[in-house]
């Protein structure tokens, strides 16, 4: 299984000569800037939820760093394979350990090598997760830290929380909304009632018994042998273990809002002044598209169902009880709390810790289907199992190349492919900056900061979201030299877009590849 997850994950790698997109762009850029011995500071800025000075600025304010971490092992050692590849060889290798672990879990829960395999190869072609499991994103670290998580549920209570506290550690290092897993193995610490192989009673007794008080702690202490270090450096730079402007994003009102300038807009005031029928169907219209990505993302439209048969006849194991309940934790921490950041690809990201109990529920219910149509048919279930469970792979595996095709190269119903879709212009841009007399330390304001910093070695800040007035306060304020709006912008510069011309302090200069220029004027207060 590892064996060929490897060949699977070089195969798609070698596709790859890029991040691709801004979440991969920035965590990249983060590994790069470690490896360099740079530590945890950027010079970028693609936010101001924690109110910034200017640059440099500390890194991973909003995301956390694990996978720049993991960026930055995999740079200092292999960057003779170039500053990417080198990068990805450490997101190739925990791709490859997902189809064993798969096979694990499905192995614990069947005691059956044959669908133990079949689990193991349904993950070899991950769906939506194929195509972004080897770039510099958290995907291929939620589904190894999530199937560890549920590996380690199978095993004898008392010895599993020490494990259970370093994984949610590691999946908190990994995405901010891996803290839930703390809660999640809580819960299991809480329920767990079982001494000795025998229930006993639930009262404050046995809550607060010695025995459970030492799980409890071994519980705390792995998942603060992780995370201490980081709750130090948060405390040395902001005064508290989280990073300021992170739950300010509780109020926004629109996604393009997690942009906005200045970060006292988004109130908790302002939010419920938008009225509580608009909050609701806001809520209940996330509810709706989260569900619908639970179907297509992570149950690969035809996987989903026949996991949902499998976790119905494993119902009883404390693994299926526990998936269940971190799940709709998650669906509602993603609608209720953070709809925008959840519909826009935060349930997704966080959704590829179940991918290996889904794939190892599989199976499980390919079994149970198979029986039932051998009673309902009189048909042999010698033959109708195999037909099932090679139709199904092999829908997995046709779907899943159609995915890599589409987001790599645009095949499909896109009609190019968005993967690095703004670097050559970027290049082309900083070649004309460069011709026009901009010296290497302008900072720029552009749509992609992390991008275009990698790119261009550039010091780069987003584009406010907001009106002329609030670019010229973030101009102010930052002082950045050019402002290169592409046609990406946020909506309130339409008009500036549509017609660039000067601004106050901004003087247009002219049009490259669909991106206006603009030079601010010296002498800006």
């Amino acid at each position: 299984m590892f064996c060929l997850g490897l060949l699977v994950a070089v195969g798609i790698a070698a596709l790859q000569d890029v991040p691709g997109y801004m979440d991969a762009d920035y965590y990249f850029y983060g590994g790069v800037r470690l490896a360099d011995g740079y530590g945890f500071t950027e010079m970028i800025l693609w936010n101001y939820l924690d109110d910034p000075t200017g640059l440099p600025h500390p890194s991973h304010t909003y995301w956390m760093p694990l996978t720049s971490i993991v960026a930055a092992i995999g740079l200092t050692l292999f960057r003779f394979l170039g500053d990417f590849s080198a990068a990805q060889v450490g997101f190739i290798l925990i791709f490859a350990l997902v189809p064993p672990l798969t096979a694990a879990l499905c192995m614990r829960l069947t005691q059956q090598e044959r669908k133990a395999t079949y689990a193991g190869v349904l993950s070899l072609f991950s769906g939506y997760f194929l195509p972004v499991s080897t770039t510099t994103e958290t995907f291929g670290l939620y589904m190894l830290l999530g199937g560890i998580f549920f590996l380690l549920l199978q095993k004898e209570p008392r010895r599993i929380f020490l494990g259970l506290g370093l994984i949610s550690g590691l999946m908190h290092l990994t995405r901010s909304d891996g803290i839930l897993w703390l809660l999640v193995a809580g819960v299991v610490w809480l329920f767990d009632m079982k001494n000795k192989g025998r229930d006993v009673k639930i009262g404050l007794g046995d809550l607060f018994s010695r025995r459970r008080l030492l799980l409890a702690g071994e519980l705390l202490f792995g998942y603060f042998v992780v995370m201490a270090l980081w709750y130090l450096r948060n405390m040395r730079f902001f005064g508290a273990i989280f990073p300021p402007g992170g739950t300010q994003t509780l109020w926004l009102l629109d996604y393009d809002e997690l942009f906005s300038y200045p970060p006292g807009l988004l109130t908790f005031e302002r939010w419920w002044s938008s009225g509580l029928g608009e909050i609701l169907k806001v809520r209940a219209q996330v509810l709706w598209l989260n569900l619908q990505s639970g179907f297509a993302v992570q149950g690969l439209i035809v996987l989903g169902p026949v996991a949902l048969i499998g976790a119905w006849k494993k119902r009883k194991e404390k693994v299926i009880r526990v998936g269940w309940a971190a799940w709709l934790l998650l669906l509602g921490v993603m609608t209720v709390l953070f709809p925008y950041a959840g519909f826009r690809g935060g349930f997704f990201h966080s959704g590829a810790a179940f991918m290996p109990i889904i794939w190892a529920l599989v199976p499980v219910g390919l079994d149970v289907l198979s029986h039932w149509t051998v009673r309902r048919f009189n048909w042999e279930v010698r033959k109708i199992s195999p037909f099932f469970h090679g139709v199904l792979a092999f829908f997995v595996f046709l779907f899943s190349i159609f995915l890599v095709s589409m987001k790599l190269y645009g095949i499909g119903p896109s009609s190019e492919a968005d993967w690095g879709v703004d670097i050559q212009s970027y290049q082309v841009l900083e070649e004309h900056l460069r011709t026009i007399g901009a010296s290497p330390n302008d900072i720029v304001l552009v749509g992609n900061p992390p991008r275009y910093a990698l790119v261009n070695d550039r010091p780069a800040i987003v584009i406010p979201n907001g009106d002329v007035e609030t670019l010229i306060m973030v101009i102010k304020l930052y002082k950045p030299r050019y402002v290169l709006l592409g046609k990406n912008h946020p909506q309130s510069l339409a008009g500036l877009y549509e017609q660039p011309k000067d601004q106050l302090v901004l003087s247009y200069l002219e049009t490259v590849v669909d991106t206006h220029i603009f030079i601010v004027d010296e002498g800006v207060p």
